[in-house]
């Protein structure tokens, strides 16, 4: 998904009039936007906090939420759909269920996505975030040990170092459009409430210029990237209200890791150059009441950072 950048104050302008104070994230796929909703349905919020499943589908909204806006968008004209995307987390497999909002007669669309989901990838947004948090904050930079450190505190084994690399790479790019100078906020933001919620897509589907608009007001410069600045500087500092504690999820020792500790050939062994060969070592990680604390918490912290860049840059962070 490709994101718009923010360089023009004319762009700036259109949508602090439109979405101020509001956490709506700009796509150029079409005419899409995304409202992040930081308020989740008890079921959906109590899964993210506590990785315990209870149900095979979680939808952002309650039911009775839905019917009432539903209602509503559709008493004006609007259509109302209902999509899913998978999600894995906690060693769990499970599906959100969100509503999109679209008007007819401009093709202009707004999805309600909960603030965990990245559209199009299988995890939760905050792995994505302690991965990239871990390799900068840690002492020892390797990305398989904070690959390992993420996997083993949201519970997903299959997470490697490829993925961290990749993730970087796409923040990197990301906040060299922002031009971040400063840190991420980690203080609660006040979220629209449900009431808010129903009167204003209607007015954001009306008043939004279409996504080829906002384009056209860039020219070619839509979805160019400009020159890199402060690169290795701006992903530490955007992310630097994260209490330093909550890396320290690996134990510093660990015992070796004996991937052959018998030759069980009949036939001699070959000979080997001699030499001190590297020996791997399995990661020691806190105890697990210390895993679910620091994963609580970074948590609450990540989605504050979230809903403070899609309300100040409309944007994702990945």
């Amino acid at each position: 998904m490709m994101m718009i950048p923010q360089n023009t104050n004319e762009k700036q302008d259109i949508l602090n009039n439109i979405f101020r104070d509001v956490p709506i994230v700009l796509a150029d796929e079409g005419l899409h936007l995304y409202f992040l909703v930081k308020d989740l349905s008890e079921e959906l919020e109590a899964f993210i906090f506590s990785g315990k499943k209870d149900r095979a589908e979680y939808q952002v909204f309650s039911e009775e939420d839905m019917r009432e806006m539903a209602g509503y968008w559709e008493g004006l004209g609007l259509t109302v759909t209902y999509h899913s995307q998978r999600m894995e987390y906690m060693n769990n497999e499970i599906e959100i269920i969100y509503p999109r909002i679209c008007d007819p007669e401009t093709g202009m669309m707004i999805s309600l996505i909960p603030w965990v989901m990245l559209p199009g990838r299988p995890y939760p947004i905050f792995l994505y975030l302690f991965a990239i948090w871990h390799y900068y904050s840690s002492e020892k930079k390797s990305m398989r040990l904070s690959a390992e450190a993420a996997g083993k505190l949201f519970g997903i084994s299959s997470l490697n170092k490829s993925t961290i690399s990749r993730n970087i790479k796409a923040m990197d790019r990301l906040f060299t459009i922002f031009q971040i100078d400063r840190p991420l906020s980690t203080e609660s933001r006040e979220a629209p409430s449900i009431k808010d919620i129903i009167r204003d897509i209607p007015k954001m589907l009306k008043e939004c210029p279409s996504i080829e608009k906002l384009k056209e007001m860039y020219g070619d410069r839509a979805g160019q990237l400009p020159e890199q600045v402060n690169k290795t500087g701006n992903i530490p500092l955007a992310l630097s209200g994260i209490p330093h504690e909550y890396a320290k999820v690996i134990k510093d020792n660990g015992e070796p890791i004996r991937s052959n500790p018998h030759d069980s050939r009949k036939r001699p062994a070959r000979p080997r150059k001699q030499g001190k060969r590297a020996t791997k070592r399995r990661s020691s990680f806190v105890e697990s009441k210390e895993i679910e604390e620091i994963r609580k918490a970074f948590i609450t912290k990540c989605r504050d950072i979230i809903i403070d860049a899609a309300v100040r840059y409309h944007q994702l962070l990945l």
